[in-house]
């Protein structure tokens, strides 16, 4: 009787999700960080490109929702319970596959000075901030 209780526990608490030791800042962060390849403090155009290769797993300049799940999962698990929103969210034309073009479009959201080429530490944290904790509100 004891393990089958055990068991039944274990099978519901393997069911839940993670929980997110995170704040959103915290995670906006992190996420900054790691796309910031050269660690100057800004996001370079270049540096989404290549963070979009990093999700690109199979490399056919696209990105599913099954390679975007799964890439949270392992690189960013406070954010997995999200990433399905998220990937709606990136995928500015709808056509349920993540490609440069989305990036490049996030990339514009985030940059107010059309003009330059680099997104700053604050803004990024700013924008995914924000965006974390509406989504967390949902």
């Amino acid at each position: 009787m004891r393990v089958a209780v055990l068991l039944a526990f274990a099978v519901c608490y393997a069911a839940l999700p993670p929980k997110v030791t995170q704040t959103p800042g915290e995670a906006a962060a992190e996420l900054f960080h790691d796309a910031d390849t050269n660690s100057d403090g800004e996001l370079h155009l270049m540096e989404m490109v290549q963070l979009f290769d990093r999700y690109d797993v199979n490399g056919d300049h696209k990105v599913t929702r099954g390679e975007y799940v799964n890439y949270t999962r392992h690189h960013e698990p406070d954010l997995v319970n999200m990433a399905k929103e998220l990937y709606t969210v990136f995928d500015h034309d709808g056509d349920h596959t993540l490609q440069v073009s989305d990036f490049m479009h996030l990339f514009l959201l985030m940059n107010p000075n059309v003009t330059s080429d680099v997104v700053t530490e604050y803004t990024f944290i700013g924008y995914f901030t924000v965006l974390y904790t509406n989504l967390q509100s949902n």
